[in-house]
């Protein structure tokens, strides 16, 4: 029962705004701060995030037991959220310089 709660609450909480980012329909105090080029970077690290949050969940819904895949379940969370971390920082850092030149 509680893997679906986590499911469905990742889900309602990460998905919307990321598909909005991700496709461009951004909140219009978001636009204002950044590029679309940064706005669209952001929902791809929401969309990783997304699915670090969920793999854990998924892994056990499909029986998958602990100790079978404890590396990647452990790698898959936190590698793909300095990923996500990485390309958030890299789309700010890249939409700040383009707004000095």
């Amino acid at each position: 029962m509680f893997n679906w709660i986590w499911i469905a609450a990742w889900v309602v909480v990460l998905l919307p705004p990321s598909l909005a980012l991700l496709f461009g329909r951004a909140p219009s105090w978001l636009r204002k701060s950044a590029s679309e080029r940064a706005s669209r970077m952001r929902g791809v690290a929401g969309m990783l995030l997304l699915i670090s949050a969920l793999s854990p969940a998924l892994l056990s819904k499909l029986g998958i037991s602990d100790s079978e895949f404890l590396v990647p379940r452990i790698i898959i969370g936190p590698l793909l959220i300095l990923c996500s971390f990485a390309v958030i920082i890299g789309a700010a850092v890249v939409d700040r310089r383009d707004r000095t030149l």
